[in-house]
C-alpha cells in the first residue's frame, strides 16, 4: 500500500506522524510525508520518503513577529500572521501537498492539513484519515482553547458553541487559500467547512491522546476516539541521535538528588537570562536542582552544580529521573511528562495549550497557570505541593496504565482496513 502523510508545524506536531509513517514501513508498506523544511531531516532519518513543505516553522516562531504574538498569547493574531505568511507561498505548499499524494492509496491528515487532505482524497479517488493531536471535535466537557484562554467556561452550551465559533473563524480565514488549492488540482470552486462535512459524513477520526489525560467526552458520537499517546521506539531515537544521553548530563544526573525539569519546547523565550534567573532562584527556594532543556529557545549554557541546561536529550530515558516538569504545555510534551510518571506545572502560552494545563489538573496530575503570569513566588507556590509523594504516587499509577495503550497499533489497523487487500 501506497501511504501519503500530510503534515504541518513546529516538532510536536510532526513527530507523531513520523512515528507512524516508520510503523507503517514496518509492515511493507510505502510511505510518503510533507513536512515543512526544516523537519525534512527527521523525516529522512526514519528511512520515510519526504517531500519539503517551503516553510519554516521554526523561522516563524523565532521571528519577531512569532516571538511577540507568542509572548502575549494571542492566538488570532498569531493565526492571521501564519495565514499571511503560507499564502504567500500557497501554490508551493499546494505542489508539496499534490506530490506527496500522488499515486497514494490512502492519505493520513493532521487538523491543520485537513481541508487540503480533503480536496486531494476528492481528486484522487482515494479515503482520507483524519489523525489528530489535538481533541478539536465540538464537546460540552471543555471550551475550544484556540478561543476561550479558560477552557473552564460556565455551561455546557457555552463550551460546545466555543468549537463551532471557532470551526467558522478558522474556515473563513483559511477558504481563499483552500479555493485556490482545488484550483490547483483542477476541482470546481469551494467544498465547505471540512471539519462540518466529516461530522457529516461521520468519518472515523483517531485522536492521538491517552485517557488518562481525556477519556472521550461522553457527548461525541461513537466514531471518534481517543486511541493513546504516541511513544517515539528506541530505534527512531537512535536515528535521531536522541538515544545515548550525554555523558555530561549523565554525571550531572548522578551526582545529586532527581531534579525539576523546565522544558520550553518550541516556544522561543524572550529573555532568556531572566527566565535562567527565575528557574535558578526557584531551585534554590525549593532545594532542588532544575535542568533546562532548551528547546528553540537561545538560552545559554549556564550549567551549575544546581542547574544544567541542555539542547537535546531522550525524554524517555531522562523525565523519569527527574522529581517533577514545568513545561509550556504542547501535546507531545505534556504526555512524555505522563509517560514518565511524573507531575507538571503546565506554564500555557497559547493555543491548545490551556486546555493540556486544565486536563493536567483535572485528573490530579499537577497544576496550570499562564506562562505570561510566571513570578519566582508563584512558581514555587505552584511547584512545592506537587514534590509530595503522594503526588508522584499518582503521576506513576497513571503512567502505568497509560503504558497500556497502544496508539500506533490502532491508527495501523485503521489504515490497513481503509484499503482492502488487492485494491491497490
Amino acid at each position: 500500500m501506497r501511504v501519503a502523510i500530510i503534515t504541518y508545524g513546529t516538532r510536536g506536531d510532526v513527530q507523531p506522524y513520523v512515528v507512524l509513517g516508520h510503523a507503517l514501513a514496518a509492515r511493507g508498506h510505502a510511505v510518503r510525508v510533507a513536512v515543512c523544511q526544516n523537519l525534512v531531516g527527521m523525516v529522512d532519518a526514519a528511512g520515510l520518503g519526504s517531500v519539503p513543505i517551503p516553510f519554516d516553522t521554526q523561522e516563524f516562531m523565532s521571528s519577531p513577529e512569532g516571538r511577540t504574538f507568542l509572548s502575549t498569547g494571542k492566538m488570532t493574531r498569531f493565526l492571521k500572521e501564519a495565514v499571511r505568511r503560507e499564502t504567500g507561498c500557497r501554490d508551493a505548499i499546494g505542489e508539496a501537498f499534490i506530490e506527496t499524494c500522488d499515486d497514494a492509496d490512502v492519505i493520513i491528515s493532521n487538523a491543520l492539513t485537513i481541508t487540503r487532505a480533503r480536496s486531494l482524497g476528492d481528486a484522487n479517488g482515494v479515503p482520507v484519515l483524519p489523525v489528530y493531536t489535538v481533541p478539536i471535535e465540538p464537546t460540552g466537557e471543555f471550551a475550544c482553547p484556540y478561543l476561550i484562554r479558560s477552557t473552564a467556561a460556565p455551561t455546557r452550551a457555552l463550551r460546545r458553541g466555543s468549537h463551532v465559533a471557532f470551526e467558522t473563524v478558522y474556515w473563513q480565514g483559511s477558504r481563499a487559500n483552500d479555493a485556490a488549492f482545488r484550483r490547483q488540482l483542477g476541482l470546481p470552486g469551494r467544498h465547505g467547512n471540512a471539519l462540518r462535512a466529516l461530522r457529516r459524513d461521520r468519518v472515523p477520526v483517531h485522536h492521538l491522546v491517552t485517557r488518562e489525560l481525556l477519556p472521550e467526552p461522553t457527548d461525541w458520537p461513537s466514531y471518534l476516539h481517543n486511541v493513546g499517546a504516541v511513544d517515539v521506539p528506541a530505534s527512531l531515537r537512535e536515528a535521531w541521535g536522541e538515544t545515548h544521553t550525554d555523558p555530561a548530563l549523565a554525571a550531572w544526573l548522578d551526582a545529586g538528588e532527581p531534579p525539576v525539569f523546565f522544558g520550553y519546547g518550541s516556544m522561543p523565550v524572550l529573555d532568556p537570562a531572566a527566565a535562567l534567573a527565575m528557574i535558578s532562584e526557584v531551585a534554590r527556594r525549593l532545594g532542588v536542582r532544575a535542568l533546562v532543556g532548551a528547546g528553540w529557545s537561545d538560552l545559554a549554557n549556564a550549567t551549575t552544580d544546581d542547574v544544567y541546561v541542555a539542547t537535546t536529550f531522550d525524554h524517555d530515558e531522562v523525565l523519569p529521573r527527574c522529581a517533577a516538569a514545568v513545561h509550556h504545555g504542547g501535546a507531545g510534551t505534556t504526555q512524555t511528562v505522563i509517560r514518565a510518571g511524573i507531575p507538571a506545572v503546565v506554564a500555557h502560552v497559547f493555543a491548545d495549550q490551556p486546555m493540556w494545563g486544565m486536563l493536567v489538573a483535572r485528573q490530579g496530575l499537577g497544576t496550570h497557570t499562564a506562562y505570561q503570569s510566571l513570578t519566582t513566588e508563584r512558581l514555587v507556590s505552584l511547584l512545592q505541593p506537587l514534590l509530595a509523594p503522594d503526588v508522584r504516587r499518582r503521576t506513576a499509577a497513571a503512567a502505568d496504565r497509560m503504558a497500556d495503550e497502544n496508539a500506533v497499533g490502532s491508527v495501523v489497523s485503521l489504515v490497513e482496513r481503509a484499503v482492502p487487500p488487492g485494491s491497490n
